[in-house]
C-alpha cells in the first residue's frame, strides 16, 4: 500500500528532499500513517460544519414552536385569572357574610382541640363579634368600626397553632403563618414579610380577593415587648418594629413575593381586612396580672381572674397603640396530666398511629397505666402536648429494641 497516496482520492503526497542527513530515518523506522490530501479534508470539515448547522436550525425551530406555545398557554392562563378574580370581586362586593354563631364555632372547635373549653368560647365569641363588624363595613357605605385582632396567651404546647388551623378550616379561609421575631425597625428581616403574604396568596389559590380576607397568625409576638431587652437602643428598636407591625393591622399594601424568586412576580395585598392572631407565651405576664390584681382588688372580681387588661401588656413591654389593637385576649390554660390522657386516647393520636405503624413488631401497650405514664413523662419535659411525639416515639424504641 502507498502511504504517499491519499486514501480517499488517491492524489500522491509531495516529498520534499531534506539537506540535513542526520534528520533522514529509514523507512523501518519511520511511522507508516495513512495520508489523506487537503482537498479532502476540507470537503469533511464542510460536511461536518453543514450537519452541525442542520441540526442547530433544526432545534431553534423546535424551541421556536415550543415557545410559542408555552406563550400561547401563559396568555389564555392569565385571561383566566383576571376572570376568575373579576368573578371573586363581584361575588364578594355583592354577597353579604354571613354571621356566624359562636357556639357553633366552640362545639366545632372543641371536637378536635382538648381541654381548652374557656378559651375556645373566648374565640367564637370573639369570630361572631368580628364577622358583625366585617357585615357591617359591607352594608354601610362609611363604617365607623374596624375589626380587632385577636391574642393568643399560653405556654409552648396548649394547642394555639392548632386551634387557628382548625378555626380556618371551618371559617374556610387560607391563612399563613409569620414569625414576628424577625421583625426589625426598618420591616423585616431577609425576605419573611413579603414570603409569609405570598403563602398567604397561596393557601388562597392565588386569588388576592380571598387572601385579603384570609387570617395571619403572629407567631412568638412576646418577642416584641421591650421589657425584654436590657439594652436602651435595643429596647427603641422593637418599639420601632412594634410600630411596624401596628400599620400591618391598621392596614397598608405589602408587595407579596416568594422570598429570593426573581422569576416570580409581585402581588400587592391590601391588609386591612385580614384578620390578625398574635400568639406568645408571655411568661412573665402572670406575675404582672397579680400585681395589678393586688392594686385592685375590685376590679378584679368584677371581671375574673383571667382577663389581661391593656395596662397588663403595656406593662410587659407593647406600646399602648398596638395594645389597643389586641382587644380580644384568649387566655389558654397549661396541659394537665388529665388532659395529656385524652389527647393519647384519640384515633389520631401519637399512641394510635405509632401503634399502627409499629404492628408488625407486635408491641404491647396493653398496660393500664400506659396512658398515665407516658402523660407524667410528658409533663416533666415541659413543652405540653408536643412532648408526647418524642415521649411516645422513645417508649416504642425501647420497646422494640428489648423485643417486648
Amino acid at each position: 500500500m502507498n502511504t504517499n497516496a491519499c486514501i480517499f482520492c488517491g492524489e500522491i503526497r509531495k516529498v520534499y528532499a531534506k539537506n540535513n542527513e542526520n534528520q533522514r530515518t529509514s523507512d523501518s523506522q519511520s511511522p507508516q500513517l495513512s495520508y489523506i490530501c487537503e482537498k479532502c479534508l476540507w470537503e469533511f470539515w464542510l460536511e461536518d460544519v453543514q450537519g452541525r448547522l442542520g441540526k442547530l436550525h433544526f432545534f431553534k425551530g423546535i424551541l421556536g414552536d415550543m415557545k410559542n406555545i408555552f406563550d400561547e398557554l401563559n396568555k389564555n392562563s392569565a385571561l383566566n385569572e383576571m376572570d376568575t378574580e373579576e368573578e371573586a370581586t363581584e361575588e364578594e362586593a355583592h354577597d353579604v357574610v354571613s354571621t356566624v354563631n359562636h357556639e357553633e364555632i366552640y362545639n366545632y372547635l372543641r371536637r378536635f382541640v382538648i381541654g381548652q373549653d374557656n378559651a375556645l368560647k373566648q374565640v367564637g365569641f370573639a369570630i361572631s363579634i368580628n364577622n358583625l363588624i366585617h357585615e357591617k363595613k359591607i352594608t354601610e357605605e362609611k363604617p365607623s368600626i374596624d375589626a380587632k385582632a385577636i391574642l393568643f396567651i399560653g405556654p409552648t404546647g396548649v394547642g394555639k397553632s392548632y386551634t387557628l388551623k382548625c378555626l380556618a378550616n371551618f371559617l374556610r379561609k387560607p391563612y399563613a403563618f409569620l414569625n414576628c421575631g424577625n421583625l426589625t425597625a426598618p420591616g423585616f428581616v431577609g425576605g419573611d414579610l413579603e414570603s409569609s403574604f405570598y403563602d398567604l396568596y397561596i393557601s388562597a389559590d392565588r386569588n388576592v380577593s380571598k387572601a385579603e380576607n384570609g387570617i395571619i397568625f403572629l407567631d412568638e409576638i412576646d418577642k416584641l415587648a421591650s421589657s425584654n431587652f436590657q439594652d436602651d437602643r435595643i429596647s427603641q428598636m422593637s418599639k420601632a418594629a412594634q410600630q411596624s407591625l401596628l400599620m400591618l393591622i391598621e392596614g397598608c399594601k405589602i408587595e407579596a413575593l416568594k422570598y429570593r424568586n426573581v422569576y416570580e412576580k409581585s402581588v400587592s395585598i391590601n391588609t386591612k381586612n385580614i384578620l390578625f392572631i398574635g400568639s406568645g407565651a408571655f411568661s412573665r405576664l402572670e406575675k404582672i396580672v397579680s400585681k395589678r390584681k393586688a392594686r385592685n382588688r375590685s376590679t378584679s372580681n368584677v371581671f375574673g381572674d383571667s382577663i389581661v387588661f391593656d395596662e397588663d401588656l403595656i406593662s410587659y413591654g407593647f406600646l399602648p397603640e398596638l395594645a389597643g389593637r389586641f382587644p380580644f385576649r384568649v387566655c389558654f390554660d397549661p396541659m394537665g396530666e388529665g388532659t395529656l390522657v385524652k389527647i393519647l386516647e384519640m384515633p389520631n393520636s401519637p399512641l394510635k398511629i405509632h401503634q399502627k405503624y409499629f404492628t408488625e413488631h407486635v408491641v404491647s401497650v396493653n398496660d393500664g397505666d400506659i396512658y398515665r405514664k407516658l402523660a407524667q413523662m410528658a409533663l416533666q419535659q415541659g413543652a405540653g402536648a408536643r412532648s408526647l411525639w418524642s415521649v411516645v416515639h422513645e417508649y416504642f424504641r425501647l420497646k422494640i429494641s428489648k423485643g417486648e
